[in-house]
């Protein structure tokens, strides 16, 4: 079995315990993510490091990767994101907690088929469902990810259910998006 401790790589100098507890977290956080969904975060690399101008490197680096020029943006101070391309998940150590670190590796599994609003989405649905009974635990997000993402979503599963809507996370089934309301369709749009 794939010990996903392996695919953690430390950016930054770190205690050892520290350290553990990171591996902990993220062993704790795939095995929620096993429980909920069946499947594991095991295509994603796992990158931490530390402090504000760490994850504006960081940042900078994917973006200029991803689009071949370095773009203006104002979200320099993420906490987490994922690089679905270089299949990796950065996660600055000094601010996050296990939410972040829950929510990253949901989006991970989510099925790459899907538009990647559509994946953000459920990413955010099914990691405030999973940490429902822990509200301390859940990541900080701004108001309009209620509105852009967990609306549409809480739509759909009074729709089609929770479990239809996990195979629809996990590529097990299509959704003919065109017979949906426009607002959850918005999802359904390409990048």
């Amino acid at each position: 079995m794939d010990d996903i401790k392996e695919r953690i790589e430390f950016l930054c100098d770190i205690t050892e315990e520290d350290k553990n507890n990171i591996i902990m977290l993220v062993k704790i956080a795939d095995e929620t993510i096993f429980n909920y969904f069946n499947k594991r975060c095991r295509d994603f690399n796992i990158v931490i490091c530390e402090g504000e101008w760490a994850m504006t490197v960081q940042s900078i680096s994917h973006r200029r990767k991803k689009y071949g020029e370095i773009m203006r943006f104002s979200d320099t101070n993420n906490i987490s994101f994922t690089d679905t391309r270089l299949r990796e998940i950065i996660i600055r150590k000094d601010k996050a907690n296990f939410g972040n670190y829950l929510h990253e590796m949901v989006f991970a599994v989510m099925h790459d088929g899907l538009p990647e609003h559509l994946r953000e989405a459920l990413a955010w649905y099914f990691t405030l469902e999973m940490l429902k009974p822990y509200r301390y635990a859940k990541p900080a997000y701004p108001n309009w990810v209620i509105d852009l993402y967990l609306q549409p979503i809480r739509y759909l599963v009074r729709m089609f259910g929770i479990e239809l809507t996990k195979d629809l996370a996990l590529g097990n089934v299509d959704v003919e998006d065109s017979l949906l309301p426009t607002e959850v369709q918005r999802l359904f749009l390409p990048e």
